[in-house]
């Protein structure tokens, strides 16, 4: 019978104390519910305060305070979706512009380019035309009438090509001229001086160490313009 009775305490024992758990977890969860209801009330009354909201602490001013908050936010998105449209606008106007400065700026250069190569094609022509232009100035000038009398074709030969050396040129180049002054022409005949008047040259230079400096230039020039001569009509 005392084991009975013992075994009885025992488990009305444990039935207390597990009743007692209970009550205490039922105790920390209504804490836990009442002070989430207090959070939200006092944030209810500070954000009625801040931003002019429904005042209140029923579910109809939770639900309107909700709802303003959600209706911010779309006003704040609405905006930040609006200056991203410009800030892009303003990008896409800068980028028109830039492109619009970086074709002018290639078109220029392009044109510049143009420009110094027409400039460069220029000066290089020009430089070709003086060249000519020098090679017709060094032609020779036509002997004067004392040198050679265009009526009767005679010549006046300077003392260097008056030597015996040189007599076999001077008799064809008497005869070409007296040629040309009798038929006032110099068909066939502008060849003929020419060679001959070089030939002439040929034998002079040989001879260039036993002929003074003045008389050789002298003949040589000469001996330039007779062969020039030849291209002319005597009259």
């Amino acid at each position: 019978m005392n084991r009975r009775y013992f075994a009885l305490l025992a488990v009305i024992g444990i039935v207390l104390i597990a009743f007692q758990e209970l009550q205490a977890q039922r105790g920390r969860s209504i804490a836990r519910r009442s002070a989430v209801g207090i959070g939200a009330r006092t944030y209810g009354r500070w954000y009625a305060n801040s931003y002019g909201g429904y005042s209140g602490t029923s579910a109809v001013g939770d639900a309107r305070r909700g709802m303003a908050e959600v209706m911010r936010a779309q006003g704040e998105n609405r905006k930040a979706t609006a200056e991203a449209m410009i800030d892009y606008e303003e990008a896409k106007s800068k980028y028109i512009d830039n492109k619009k400065k970086w074709t002018e700026t290639y078109l220029e250069r392009k044109r510049m380019g143009e420009a110094a190569r027409t400039e460069h094609y220029a000066k290089k022509r020009a430089s070709i035309d003086k060249y000519r232009a020098s090679r017709t100035s060094n032609t020779p000038a036509r002997l004067t009438v004392s040198q050679i009398d265009p009526s009767t074709g005679r010549i006046s030969w300077p003392s260097a090509l008056q030597k015996a050396q040189f007599s076999a040129s001077r008799k064809e180049l008497d005869e070409l001229f007296v040629l040309r002054a009798h038929t006032n022409s110099v068909v066939g005949l502008t060849d003929k001086i020419y060679a001959e008047s070089r030939s002439m040259q040929a034998s002079l230079k040989s001879k260039i160490k036993n002929i003074p400096a003045t008389d050789y230039i002298s003949a040589r020039k000469f001996l330039d313009g007779l062969g020039n001569e030849g291209r002319y009509s005597p009259t």
